[in-house]
């Protein structure tokens, strides 16, 4: 177990945590009895401890688990994308990948930071990249399909909107 202590060795938390994180945008990721929540700068609880597992925030979002499922939470604690996902990527600017696993294979979509949908949950695989597409560099996303005789790739911008089409395998 694990508290924290200040310079003078007063008490600031006591010896009861499983481990107790710096802080990342204000918030300070705190695992008790199996359970990840977050305090403030302040030592106070403002994310109940209900996640495993829970990652720092960055931009303002955080990825957590639930029962082996991801999902994404705001500072505040805020449900931007709920817990049923199987695999989950937050990329620079708050735009989020998720990915849902079954038999038949993963599907794959991207959702802005607020969690609304900019791709759906239709591709087998969606691909980051850093381009120069007509003298703007920025990040877009290589998105895949695959049919039962070829692989068709294309390319989309944050908003989803095509800048090469779904043509090229």
């Amino acid at each position: 177990k694990c508290g924290l202590l200040d310079p003078q060795g007063k008490e600031l938390l006591p010896m009861i945590y499983d481990s107790i994180d710096g802080l990342s945008e204000g918030r300070r990721r705190v695992y008790l009895n199996g359970k990840a929540g977050y305090m403030d700068e302040n030592f106070q609880v403002v994310i109940p401890y209900r996640y495993d597992p829970a990652l720092w925030f960055e931009d303002g979002l955080a990825q957590v688990g639930q029962e082996s499922l991801y999902g994404v939470i705001d500072r505040e604690g805020n449900e931007v994308l709920p817990c049923v996902y199987n695999d989950i990527q937050i990329y620079e600017g708050g735009i989020i990948e998720a990915g849902l696993y079954s038999a038949s294979g993963a599907r794959y979509g991207l959702f802005d930071r607020e969690g609304k949908e900019i791709l759906p949950m239709e591709y087998d695989e969606i691909r980051n990249i850093e381009v120069i597409f007509d003298s703007d560099f920025g990040e877009y996303f290589v998105v895949v399909k695959y049919t039962e005789t070829e692989r068709r790739c294309g390319v989309v911008d944050r908003q989803g909107n095509e800048k090469v089409p779904m043509i090229y395998d």
